[in-house]
């Protein structure tokens, strides 16, 4: 629904707040693959885990320094990084 509605604004610039964080980078040139949905189980379990946007940009790389995530296993921290990765051909898939 958000790409179909994206198509007819040009854009996802009309969906503001955290409802634009859970678009993956590259639904910005309307290429969807299940891989979007990566993404999104991959701030999903950030939010999860942190209990709210904490200001990191995609750009950032996670430092895991925070006392939130000193009881997260190195497991969770691994998929959540290859579950987040921008460029869409290097993140994680399902299968």
């Amino acid at each position: 629904m958000l790409v179909s509605q994206a198509r007819h604004h040009g854009s996802f610039s009309h969906i503001s707040g955290v409802d634009r964080i859970f678009i993956a980078p590259e639904l910005n040139s309307f290429k969807m693959s299940p891989k979007c949905d990566v993404w999104s189980i991959g701030i999903i379990i950030y939010l999860l885990i942190t209990g709210g946007i904490n200001d990191k940009r995609h750009e950032e790389m996670f430092d895991f320094k925070e006392p939130v995530w000193f009881s997260v296993s190195e497991e969770l921290k691994e998929f959540m990084l290859m579950a987040l990765v921008v460029d869409h051909k290097q993140r994680a898939s399902l299968e």
